[in-house]
């Protein structure tokens, strides 16, 4: 086989390694819509390092149902540190499903924005 067919037939590194989109045909829900609502996480995924404008930042994709419709999925993503920490610990023991309400919590840091947190 010549060698540019050969080239056009291998994939790049950006096509072999970007994740599959998560869950395109469940409903969108922003973060701030589910503040005191329990929630049952069943999948998500930490994104790390993703550039914005405004430099790197990680964040987590989390899919979720809702009482009293746990066959109703939907997803939301948080960029707030705190969350992406504590999902991240709940994908690496390996504990998924779990149940939490999303709080925005105040900061006890003067001029710091509030920012969210699940328990």
């Amino acid at each position: 086989m010549p060698k540019d067919k050969v080239k056009n037939h291998i994939r790049t590194f950006g096509e072999a390694v970007t994740p599959p989109p998560f869950y395109p045909d469940d409903p969108k829900v922003e973060i701030s819509d589910l503040i005191g609502q329990e929630l049952t996480i069943v999948a998500a995924v930490v994104v790390r390092d993703f550039k914005t404008k405004l430099g790197k930042s990680d964040f987590v994709l989390i899919r979720f149902t809702r009482h009293p419709r746990p066959d109703l999925f939907a997803t939301t993503l948080c960029g707030g540190i705190v969350v992406v920490r504590k999902v991240q610990q709940a994908i690496d023991g390996v504990m998924l499903p779990l149940r939490g309400t999303v709080t925005r919590v105040e900061s006890e840091v003067a001029g710091h924005s509030p920012y969210y947190d699940i328990n």
